[in-house]
């Protein structure tokens, strides 16, 4: 084709062309491989789909392979997207999007490692746990609210150590069930996107209700616009802030977008994604306030992964932990967006020399020595007359890990006369490497009892007629209260224990979230 070359007077500059030859053909070589436990998998293969830049499909022999073969195709010279899909019979396990550039008499290479971490409920989990409760394939819950959500075409998939929805088609999104009737403040989320991903493509939209031809009020889209850039659009552009930083980094970055009075700013965590070392992003293009924006005033409901209509800007990667705060900064919308919950094997306790463990094999484990119930974390008179226990009640699937972290950074280890305290203690724990326990939300409690100390499991560790403490908690005056669980011999789930945080000692069982 043709390169228009702008000349400035009195400067002379070099233009480079890449050339791609549109003839002939080259070879694309794949390299792929498993990490996890892939003993999970019955008959793993992997399908290749390539696309070319007008959206035909590339005809294959085969697109079906083993995965212990050499993969090596022949196609026509040219720019591609390639569909990786790890498939266990008919079931999708996990998917990687690429971009290779085909040239003519070469061999483009590219490899990728799919995780392998698929498991239904009652299977040992990878902390060596069991799991207790699988995200359903189609909603998302709000784990601390009710903005329940419909998954379209996204799928949950894991990547990078972590799970979300992943996004690869004009048709993948995930739509909130009602309109929410906040005004947005704090916009938090967790993508992973590729590399791989040309400069001159938008990545999508994270969440968004701007739609087409309409008046576009009271609209908002948090997206990733080109070059991997993060950028607010506000009630049709009254905001429109486009930041320089790029998440094209193939691992989990964490952004928190905050509607200041002055300007709109961004916070990135890319070191640990889980918001503890944030850094502004302060290299931006934007200006405007912008005005009062109330989500529900359009009639129409926030989508994840794309807006209206869906084709326009549909998001190229994964996303996960959408969390949404008004304008008051109270949080009114929570998905974690995870696939599964796995509770330890035994109950938490703490030995002698300090250790907090739920190795029923360590030596200590049953000694007289042991600590192995545990007071919920308040204590008359400790609590000063600004701080308390989170009055939240959040009792949803989901929402332990916030409660419990609600509450360490409350009491912590100086507003209490002691450190041994049921939250604290699971975030102290650490087995087989993993170290993200919490304690579990009254819900996450139920699951558990429902599927782990029922009449057909035999595993069950859990103590007949003993209570355990949830993370639930609430304020009843004159005293704090909070929630347990009876793990009955008849194994009902409705026999839940409403006790004075500081007038019980229970059991605790920590649970993790992947």
């Amino acid at each position: 084709g043709s390169t228009t070359v702008g000349i400035q007077r009195g400067v002379v500059s070099t233009v480079t062309a890449t050339m791609v030859p549109c003839s002939g053909q080259g070879t694309l070589s794949l390299d792929i491989s498993l990490t996890g436990d892939s003993g999970q998998l019955s008959s793993p293969t992997i399908t290749i789909e390539l696309t070319d830049t007008e959206g035909n499909a590339v005809d294959l022999t085969t697109s079906s392979y083993s995965i212990d073969s050499t993969i090596s195709l022949s196609v026509p010279a040219g720019w591609y997207t390639a569909n990786l899909q790890l498939m266990d019979g008919a079931s999708l396990i996990d998917t990687h999007e690429f971009f290779p550039r085909i040239a003519e008499g070469y061999t483009t290479s590219y490899s990728t490692s799919f995780e392998i971490s698929t498991y239904a409920v009652g299977d040992r989990g990878p902390a060596g746990g069991y799991i207790f409760y699988a995200f359903d394939d189609t909603s998302l819950i709000d784990a601390i609210g009710s903005y329940d959500a419909t998954i379209s075409g996204a799928v949950r998939a894991s990547i990078g150590g972590n799970s979300g929805l992943h996004f690869d088609g004009v048709d993948d999104y995930a739509e909130v069930d009602t309109t929410i009737d906040s005004m947005p403040g704090v916009f938090e989320a967790k993508v992973y996107v590729s590399s791989s991903v040309p400069d001159a493509t938008r990545v999508g939209i994270i969440a968004g209700n701007w739609m087409q031809d309409d008046a576009n009020t009271d609209t908002v889209g948090w997206e990733i616009y080109t070059y991997g850039k993060p950028r607010l659009y506000w009630n049709n552009g009254e905001l429109n802030y486009l930041f320089s930083y790029d998440v094209r980094q193939d691992k989990w970055i964490y952004l928190k977008f905050v509607r200041g009075t002055d300007r709109i700013h961004l916070y990135v965590d890319d070191t640990t994604a889980d918001g503890s070392t944030l850094r502004e992003i302060t290299s931006y293009t934007g200006s405007g306030t912008g005005t009062d924006l109330t989500l529900s005033d359009t009639g129409r409901n926030l989508r994840i992964g794309g807006d209206y209509p869906s084709t326009r800007q549909p998001f190229k990667g994964y996303i996960s932990d959408v969390k949404i705060y008004d304008d008051s900064d109270n949080l009114v919308l929570y998905y974690p967006m995870k696939r599964y919950m796995e509770a330890a094997p035994d109950d938490l306790h703490l030995l002698e020399d300090g250790t907090v463990t739920c190795d029923a094999t360590e030596t200590d484990y049953d000694a007289d020595t042991t600590t192995d119930t545990f007071i919920y974390g308040y204590i008359p008179g400790e609590l000063g007359p600004t701080e308390s226990i989170p009055d939240t009640e959040y009792r949803n699937i989901g929402s332990g890990a916030l409660e419990t972290e609600s509450i360490v950074n409350t009491l912590g280890t100086t507003v209490m006369s002691t450190d041994i305290y049921a939250a604290r203690m699971c975030t102290l724990l650490d087995m087989n490497g993993f170290d993200d326990w919490f304690l579990p939300s009254l819900n996450e409690m139920h699951a558990m009892l429902a599927n782990l100390h029922d009449h057909y499991n035999p595993r069950s560790t859990f103590v007949v007629d003993d209570s355990y403490w949830s993370s639930t908690s609430g304020e009843s005056d004159p005293s704090w209260y909070a929630y347990g669980q009876v793990f009955t011999s008849d194994y009902e789930t409705s026999t839940d224990d409403s006790e004075l945080c500081n007038s019980y000692t229970y059991r605790v069982r920590p649970a993790r979230i992947f």
